[in-house]
C-alpha cells in the first residue's frame, strides 16, 4: 500500500543494495577504510548532485537523494568535510587543502548513458535534453585532468566511478590510491558509499563485466566512420576472449 513506500524499511533495504552492489577496483596499502576522525574532500562533477541514471523510461523520480558529499558529511561531520561540486582543478585544490583524504566523484550521467541516442554519444552536439550511449569508453577528458591534478598533491586519493557500464581506467588508475565503482546507487547512495569508505560495510560487489586495458580489446562494433551496427562474434568474448589474448 501507498502508505509504506520509503518506509525505513524500504530505505533500509535500498541502502543495503546500494552498497553491496558497488565494487572496490583497488585499495592500495589498505587506505579503506578512512577513520572517522579524518577529514575529508569530495569533489568532481557528481560530488554533490543527484545522478541516479536515465531520465527516461527507467526514472524513477524519488523524493530524495543523499548525495555523495551529503553521505560523507552525515558520517564524518560538517566541520571535516568540504565540497567542490566541479571539475576547475584549481577550485578543486583550494577545496582540498587541508583534507587528509580526497573522494573525486566521475563518470556519467544521463546525457551520456541515457535512452535517447543521438550523435553517436557526442555530449557536445547533443540537443538540450537528449541523452544517448557513450561514444567513448573512458570517463571523460575534464574528469581524467581532475584525477592528475589532484594526485600530485599528495594526498589519499580515493575515486569514485559513477556510471552504467565499462570504463577503460588503466590511463589514471595508478594515480589513485582507491577505486570504487558505485555505478547508479539510488536514492541511498551517497550513505551507501560512506558505509563502504568507512568500512561500516565490506566491500563484496562483483563486476558483471570485464574491464579491458584498452579500447581496441573489445570488438569494434561501431565504428564512427562508416556508422556499423552490427559485429559477427566468434566463440570466444568477454572475458573469454580476453584470457585467450592474454590481455
Amino acid at each position: 500500500p501507498q502508505s509504506i513506500i520509503l518506509s525505513k524499511e524500504h530505505t533500509d533495504l535500498a541502502r543495503e543494495v546500494a552498497a553491496k552492489g558497488m565494487v572496490l577496483l583497488k585499495n592500495k596499502n589498505n587506505v579503506l577504510p578512512v577513520a572517522k576522525s579524518k577529514k575529508i574532500a569530495v569533489v568532481g562533477r557528481y560530488a554533490d548532485k543527484i545522478n541516479t541514471g536515465d531520465h527516461g523510461s527507467s526514472n524513477v523520480f524519488s523524493p530524495y537523494t543523499v548525495t555523495p558529499y551529503e553521505g560523507i558529511k552525515n558520517r564524518f561531520g560538517e566541520k571535516n568535510v568540504t565540497v567542490y561540486n566541479g571539475c576547475d582543478t584549481s577550485k578543486a585544490k583550494e577545496a582540498v587543502a587541508e583534507s587528509e583524504y580526497i573522494v573525486v566523484c566521475v563518470g556519467s550521467d544521463w546525457l551520456q548513458e541515457g535512452e535517447f541516442l543521438v550523435n553517436l554519444g557526442n555530449v557536445k552536439k547533443k540537443p538540450k535534453g537528449s541523452g544517448g550511449d557513450r561514444a567513448d569508453l573512458r570517463i571523460p577528458e575534464e574528469d581524467v585532468t581532475l584525477i592528475k591534478a589532484l594526485s600530485t598533491l599528495g594526498k589519499k586519493l580515493i575515486v569514485n566511478i559513477m556510471g552504467g557500464s565499462a570504463y577503460v581506467i588503466k590511463d589514471w588508475i595508478d594515480l589513485a590510491d582507491s577505486v570504487i565503482m558505485s555505478f547508479y546507487s539510488g536514492l541511498e547512495g551517497g550513505n551507501a558509499l560512506v558505509d563502504m569508505i568507512s568500512g561500516d560495510v565490506n566491500p563484496a560487489g562483483k563486476l558483471p563485466f570485464t574491464i579491458a586495458q584498452n579500447d581496441s580489446d573489445y570488438p569494434d562494433f561501431l565504428r564512427i566512420a562508416d556508422k556499423t551496427r552490427e559485429i559477427d562474434y566468434g566463440y570466444y568474448h568477454g572475458y573469454t576472449l580476453f584470457d585467450k589474448k592474454n590481455i
